[in-house]
């Protein structure tokens, strides 16, 4: 898929997915946005603490020989041209459009309807890659549930979400460059 499409196919989507969230926010709660935001000095702090867990915890899995990342990488992969097609704006661009969007549907609208246990394994579902990738979007979509009950700030899961995903879209664009530095092609290739 050229680039362009993906691009406007992500930001179709998901400033959909926020129309759709505050038509529903509406209808169920009589409000558009019924979820305060507070942008000061506990606000920063709590998104910095948060990201560093979630980005840690998906790092020690990562680097660590277990039985489901290896599987996610591979079918994955079908990715790996576009992402290294994109440049650091546009994965940023991405990251923070699906971060908003998706925290705005699942934790402003679904988790106050049907609760942080719903939420996150629909969450889970509608990430499935593998059945360990559904996990482990499972997880962090309960933590970042969590984040937002605790905080009863909708921003700071939005904004953790954000970060984690620039952190993923690097982590697999360093996964794969290693792949590519490795093939017997590319070694011949650096030696010359």
């Amino acid at each position: 898929m050229p680039k362009k499409w993906f691009l406007r196919i992500v930001s179709v989507y998901t400033l959909g997915l926020v129309f759709v969230t505050v038509i529903l926010n509406k209808l169920f709660f009589k409000n558009y946005f019924p979820h305060p935001l507070a942008l000061d000095l506990q606000f920063f702090l709590l998104v910095l603490v948060c990201s560093i867990v979630l980005i840690s915890f998906v790092y020690f899995l990562v680097t660590r020989e277990n039985f489901f990342i290896p599987r996610i990488i591979e079918k994955l992969e079908v990715l790996q041209e576009l992402l290294f097609a994109l440049n650091h704006r546009e994965k940023i661009y991405i990251s923070f459009l699906a971060g908003f969007s998706e925290e705005f549907f699942f934790r402003g609208l679904l988790q106050p309807l049907w609760g942080i246990t719903i939420a996150s394994v629909i969450f889970g579902a509608l990430h499935f890659v593998t059945f360990g990738y559904f996990l482990l979007a499972t997880a962090i979509g309960y933590y970042l549930g969590a984040v937002f009950h605790y905080s009863g700030n909708i921003f700071i899961p939005m904004m953790v979400h954000s970060i984690y995903n620039v952190f993923a879209f690097n982590l697999l664009a360093g996964i794969y460059s290693s792949d590519r530095e490795d093939t017997p092609n590319n070694s011949l290739k650096k030696d010359n």
